[in-house]
């Protein structure tokens, strides 16, 4: 009879290993898992962490990515040390039946900058694949994470597998440990040595994609077959035996989820009378209002490009699905000509806008905005942003700059635009100096919580302190004005190009020196709202982001560009940054690039202490 010790993973030394058999699920996808299955050994050697994956799995699909092999077919070996190491994380796809392709990621979330400066993350594999399964052999050197290893080293480990499949979510298979103390940057925790620990039985449960059933699964080593495992959700318990599928007993149950508005209960499980360690879930009703706030879209509008004055047919996708999960939805639509002006037909050929409202009780709203476009004659264009440049917009325009400024002009009219809450510094000289004009710097922040709640007030604790508002802070005599911007989440070039009037409407600006740079999140737009109107800004400083206006290059080359980034980013890698700067240089430009060698992505705001880059910034002129 198996017995769960909620213990610290032991993980023996070479050439002992310890088998991980019994790893958890996440989510209601696993109702079935024959077909998918994996089995994990560790060991450890005076260098390496070393595991072992042995994948069953008929069907494969790597990621399109390079920059995110987790989410294709792909195994995982994290390693945490105590204290600051952080956490290193190897992916690895396992390439074609032949061996070839294989690929290595090594993502990199140590928070030591000097380990990252004194340690490059390593990591190295083997990888074999036939036609039904594959094999996958991970070794991460101890030094990564600053591990002596001995008999009483301890760290953290997580290891994963993860299954893709076209047309449905990634599946993951992951060991289910602990760590109480949290002091291994959430994974569970481990140690070296000798003594076995007995393989423990573990339970996860997820819900259905309609939120209508919640299912979960007990799974525990073949001994513990026959052995009798309990669900309990709230009142209701189902109890059933463990049965052997590839090698691990199974047990499965499915429950109905309480109606709209009744309470969630609670959710156990055990085995054989014993509780079970569970894998989290999320809260049900959270889930039910995502499905309604958070989809991208709840709408279809067929056709956007359309002929004679009649506007297009408007459904609302899955309906019955959704109101199961929410309840009755409203829907409300009202139409815009090009002017922002409200109509109720196309009463001539050009762009129009739609703004339909879903209610889903008082608390529930949400609007959604689509372009559409009554074309003058037959056409074959199907996407009306497209089709509105075509027919309508100036030759020097372009789609989506064009669609941006219409719907910020609607929404204004309808008290929705977006708006963006300001801090600006100005320097100690400001008030002495009432006939001078100061350069601005206006800085975009990275992405973090969508609750506009918890972003307002992370804003506000960190606008001080936040990109070259810290060097404003250290120095009053700082020769800048500084402005921070709060998002809670992208930029809207017109949005921004809106704050910048408001600032130089309050402030004494010079406008031949207007400098817009951010971070992460930010420094995509950055590009973004330069390409709006390149015209305006005197220099642009992109730390740490990607950008998806490569083919609108040409339009900065009479702005200059200093380019940041880490050079062991995982987010925004280093080959994101290149292309960027390739492109430009391609287009004529002018750009410097500067590249953190070791360093992760927040490392990169190391960019704003240097003195060289205001230095640059104050020689900068449009």
């Amino acid at each position: 009879m198996t017995e769960w010790i909620a213990a610290m993973l032991i993980i023996p030394f070479a050439p002992q290993w310890v088998e991980l058999n019994v790893l958890s699920g996440v989510g209601a996808e696993f109702a079935s898992r024959i077909e998918f299955s994996a089995r994990v050994k560790l060991q450890a050697s005076p260098t390496d962490l070393v595991a072992e994956f042995d994948v069953s799995d008929a069907t494969f699909f790597p990621s399109t990515s390079a920059n995110q092999l987790f989410e294709g077919d792909s195994v995982e070996l994290c390693l945490s040390g105590p204290g600051t190491g952080g956490i290193i994380q190897a992916v690895v796809d396992p390439g074609d039946t032949d061996g070839q392709n294989a690929r290595l990621q090594v993502l990199d979330y140590r928070e030591d900058a000097a380990l990252k400066l004194r340690e490059a993350p390593r990591a190295s594999f083997t990888a074999t694949r036939s036609a039904e399964r594959y094999r996958v052999r991970v070794t991460l050197p101890w030094a990564n994470v600053e591990v002596t290893p001995n008999a009483i080293a301890s760290f953290g480990v997580r290891v994963s597998v993860n299954d893709a499949a076209s047309g449905r979510k990634l599946r993951k298979l992951t060991y289910l440990g602990d760590d109480p103390a949290r002091e291994f940057f959430v994974l569970p925790a481990a140690r070296l040595g000798d003594d076995r620990v007995p393989e423990p039985a573990v339970a996860w449960a997820g819900y259905t994609d309609d939120l209508r059933e919640l299912r979960g699964s007990v799974c525990a080593p073949a001994s513990s077959a026959g052995e009798l495992a309990a669900f309990k959700y709230g009142a209701d318990e189902l109890k059933g035996k463990l049965a052997l599928e590839e090698g691990v007993a199974v047990a499965r149950f499915t429950f109905k989820t309480p109606a709209i508005g009744q309470p969630v209960p609670a959710l156990s499980a055990s085995l054989a009378d014993r509780p079970l360690l569970f894998a989290p879930i999320p809260n049900l009703n959270e889930q039910r209002r995502a499905m309604f706030t958070q989809r991208r879209s709840l709408l279809t509008v067929t056709p956007e490009v359309f002929l004679g004055e009649a506007f297009p047919a408007v459904t609302v996708d899955q309906r019955a699905t959704l109101e199961n999960a929410v309840g009755p939805v409203q829907r409300s639509l009202r139409y815009f000509d090009a002017e922002g002006q409200a109509v109720t037909t196309a009463v001539r050929p050009g762009r129009y806008g739609l703004v339909a409202t879903l209610n889903a009780g008082p608390d529930l709203p949400r609007s959604e905005y689509r372009t559409l476009f009554r074309a003058p004659q037959a056409t074959t264009l199907t996407d009306a942003v497209e089709a509105a440049m075509r027919f309508e917009d100036p030759p020097d325009n372009y789609a989506v700059r064009a669609d941006r400024r219409y719907w910020h002009h609607v929404r204004q009219r309808l008290g929705t635009a977006v708006h963006y809450d300001t801090f600006v510094r100005v320097p100690a000289a400001y008030a002495d100096r009432q006939d001078r004009k100061w350069p601005l710097i206006v800085f975009l922040h990275g992405s973090g919580t969508s609750d506009p709640v918890e972003a307002r007030a992370g804003w506000q604790k960190n606008r001080t302190l936040d990109g070259p508002q810290a060097s404003a802070h250290k120095d009053p005599a700082f020769p800048f004005v500084t402005a921070s911007l709060l998002s809670f989440g992208g930029w809207s070039p017109p949005a921004v190009h809106e704050a910048i009037d408001e600032i130089v409407a309050k402030y004494r600006i010079d406008e031949d020196q207007i400098i817009l740079c951010g971070f992460s999140m930010g420094a995509m737009g950055t590009w973004e709202v330069a390409c709006d109107r390149p015209e305006r800004f005197a220099a642009l400083v992109p730390v740490g982001g990607r950008t998806g206006v490569l083919s609108r290059m040409a339009s900065l080359r009479a702005v200059p560009v200093w380019v940041f980034n880490g050079g062991s980013d995982p987010v925004t890698t280093p080959e994101d940054a290149r292309r960027a700067v390739a492109a430009l240089e391609k287009a004529g430009g002018t750009v410097r690039y500067t590249e953190f060698p070791g360093l992760g992505h927040g490392e990169s705001n190391l960019a704003w202490s240097k003195p060289e880059l205001y230095e640059w910034l104050l020689k900068q002129h449009r």
